[in-house]
């Protein structure tokens, strides 16, 4: 690394893990122009929880001061500038990741996409009651033609490709958001908190 590049450096106030070895990484967002230290700065590591912190029902909640931060990167670059954007002072909670067999998930999704298909099935099958789109369609069929519908014409097989069509747009809109909650009535997304504290937990100063 040459003499004068600066690493930009930016940490929230709560970070949320969940693997026990904790890196530089996990916890601050870095830019720098030297890419190759950049690399190896983001592997070095922060702090590893213990094997015990696993069997707590209470997640383990650690304070960090961003000067250890600054401390762990001038043990490789000690002439490196730093450029702290971010807190003084963070958090870093370690959630343990619960395992799932591979099986239960694929069951879980399994049933959540029969209960939302037949869900959806009923309520446009019950809105369509509602409305009498039937009887709309079969009246307004007679007046354009002047023959009796028999129940499927071409207005009720272009109804019923728009309504998919619709329907698989509004899907891929809500997908193209990474992280966000579609409000499927409103066709607006709302970012969901990165992380939340949770009351509790055993603190840690360095």
């Amino acid at each position: 690394m040459s003499a004068g590049d600066t690493l930009y450096l930016k940490i929230g106030k709560n970070v949320v893990v969940t693997d026990r070895r904790v890196t530089l990484g996990d916890v601050a967002k870095m830019e720098c122009t030297d890419q190759a230290a950049l690399r190896q700065i983001r592997q070095k590591k922060l702090y590893s929880f213990r094997a015990e912190d696993e069997q707590k029902k209470k997640n383990t909640l650690v304070v960090f001061s961003v000067l250890k931060v600054i401390e762990l990167i001038h043990e490789d670059y000690p002439n490196l500038d730093i450029s702290n954007e971010g807190e003084s002072d963070f958090i870093v909670e370690y959630v343990k990741s619960p395992e799932k067999p591979v099986w239960m998930n694929c069951l879980k999704t399994v049933i959540l996409c029969i209960l939302i298909f037949f869900g959806a099935a009923f309520t446009i099958m019950a809105f369509n009651n509602d409305v009498g789109v039937t009887d709309v369609f079969a009246k307004f069929y007679q007046q354009i033609t002047g023959m009796e519908s028999n129940g499927i014409t071409e207005l009720e097989i272009c109804y019923s490709i728009g309504l998919a069509v619709r329907i698989y747009r509004t899907c891929l809109r809500c997908r193209s958001g990474s992280g966000n909650l579609c409000i499927y009535h409103s066709h607006r997304c709302r970012a969901k908190n990165d992380c939340k504290m949770q009351p509790g937990g055993k603190y840690h100063s360095f």
